[in-house]
């Protein structure tokens, strides 16, 4: 039997927010790791409940490099 959606979310969601963090790409003191987490939640829940699709190794990796571009260290002033 398949896992709930809901836990699949869940746990696709930290796997996303894990990944980023680890490669450096996020500072949780200047970005909010629970608004981070709802951010992909969002996006999970999307994919499977809206789209019906799965959670592919390739769709994560876009989500991921989405969120590190914007989550990216920026020069001040810019």
């Amino acid at each position: 039997m398949a896992a709930d959606p809901t836990v699949r979310a869940q746990s696709a969601a930290l796997e996303l927010v894990e990944r980023a963090a680890r490669r450096g790409e996020w500072d949780p003191a200047v970005h909010a790791p629970d608004a981070i987490f709802a951010m992909v939640t969002g996006g999970v829940m999307h994919r499977l409940w809206f789209e019906q699709q799965p959670l592919t190794p390739s769709w994560i990796d876009v989500v991921v490099d989405v969120l590190a571009i914007g989550l990216a260290p920026r020069a001040r002033g810019v």
